[in-house]
């Protein structure tokens, strides 16, 4: 996810909009704020908020935190506004994170930045969603200077839902949840697949740990579900835990076990060779958070789904150690990186096929060391038995 951040902000940076560390006189106010501002919801139920950005001057790109607190909200996910290059990477766990931009002249004016959809959790007391200014900023066109002058959060009130339809009396059974499995995963998508004996609802609850903090729903009931996850909250080479959830018509809920998956990564070959270049078998290759892996008689170590960004390998051989950085890169196909180590005997440089022709040649050449003596030792006998006679 800080990777997504990083190519956003570059092409902002090239497009000439960020330079917030020059100092440059402020064009005219700016303001963030959150509409509504406040209101009251329901425990159980959705609601939305704006993110709006308003300016006398044309803005060019928006960079702002938001905290809420997790244990009154769930939060749901984002929507776009009226900017055309977004980064809504970040969310969850009381945090939320947006990075939004347009090029060419900017726009002046109120506008929607974002939508932010929550879920809550309590039936009583409030909740406040606050902007964080010391980590916000507007940048305006042609000029490097913040905007941003003043932030605006927001107060929710809660309210107990009213109570549920008694369920019909000969409906007292969960819903059961059978063949949860993950469908259409990419590099970039993730659909979680599930089948009910009866029509219900469906929620994923998902995230990088056990505890989830991410929720993917559907109201719809129906005995055969599917959910696809957000693919701006999904990063190549990552774990991904979620359970699954189905509530029918009278309020029976079915809850899944936790599973996990990886989202598909890169292939990585780490080939260690000695000094002249001579692939070595046998050496301990340790791609650091993805194992330790043995050279092939290729000298070849294999990895699959790896993050890419700078990773560390550590490799053992002989009583040697050596150390190196290697750059996964964000392509199709096996990424081959070359460890030599200096010292290693060149016999490790044979292929295993070489090295038990080598041995059955050194067996061949003892048996006929062996038959040879053993025939002089014969001859000698012979003579003696007939000097004897």
């Amino acid at each position: 996810m800080i990777k997504i951040l990083s190519r956003f902000l570059t092409v902002i940076f090239f497009l000439g909009i960020f330079s917030f560390l020059v100092t440059k006189p402020v064009l005219g106010a700016g303001s963030l704020s959150l509409s509504p501002s406040s209101s009251t919801v329901t425990q159980g139920s959705d609601f939305t908020v704006s993110l709006r950005v308003s300016s006398g001057s044309k803005v060019n790109a928006i960079e702002t935190r938001i905290t809420y607190p997790a244990n009154k909200l769930d939060f749901l996910g984002f929507g776009n506004g009226s900017f055309t290059l977004y980064d809504l990477s970040k969310g969850g766990s009381g945090s939320i994170y947006v990075v939004a931009g347009v090029s060419g002249s900017g726009k002046s004016g109120s506008n929607l930045v974002a939508t932010i959809k929550f879920r809550a959790k309590v039936s009583s007391g409030t909740a406040s969603v606050s902007i964080n200014k010391s980590g916000s900023g507007l940048a305006g066109s042609g000029s490097g200077a913040n905007l941003l002058t003043s932030v605006a959060g927001g107060t929710y009130t809660f309210k107990a839902a009213p109570p549920p339809p008694k369920p019909k009396a000969q409906d007292k059974t969960a819903p059961k949840v059978s063949s949860v499995k993950v469908t259409k995963l990419t590099r970039t998508s993730a659909t979680i697949a599930w089948a009910t004996n009866e029509d219900s609802d469906s929620t994923v609850e998902w995230g990088p740990t056990s505890k989830y903090g991410i929720i993917a729903a559907s109201s719809k009931l129906t005995k055969s579900h599917a959910i696809a996850l957000d693919k701006r909250l999904l990063e190549p080479g990552t774990a991904v835990h979620y359970r699954v959830i189905s509530k029918d018509g009278s309020g029976n809920k079915g809850v899944s076990t936790d599973q996990s998956f990886t989202v598909p990564g890169y292939q990585v070959q780490i080939k260690v060779v000695d000094k002249d270049g001579v692939p070595i078998e046998g050496a301990k290759v340790t791609l650091v958070s993805y194992g330790e892996v043995g050279t092939d008689e290729k000298g070849a170590a294999n990895y699959k789904d790896v993050e890419d960004g700078e990773r560390a390998v550590l490799v053992d051989y002989q009583g040697k150690s050596i150390s190196q950085i290697v750059k996964v890169a964000q392509k199709d196909g096996v990424q081959t990186f070359e460890v030599k180590v200096a010292g290693a005997l060149a016999l490790q440089g044979l292929t295993t096929t070489q090295m038990l022709g080598l041995g059955l040649i050194g067996i061949a050449v003892l048996v006929a060391f062996i038959l040879f003596m053993f025939r002089g030792r014969l001859t000698r006998s012979k003579e003696e038995v007939d000097t004897n006679l």
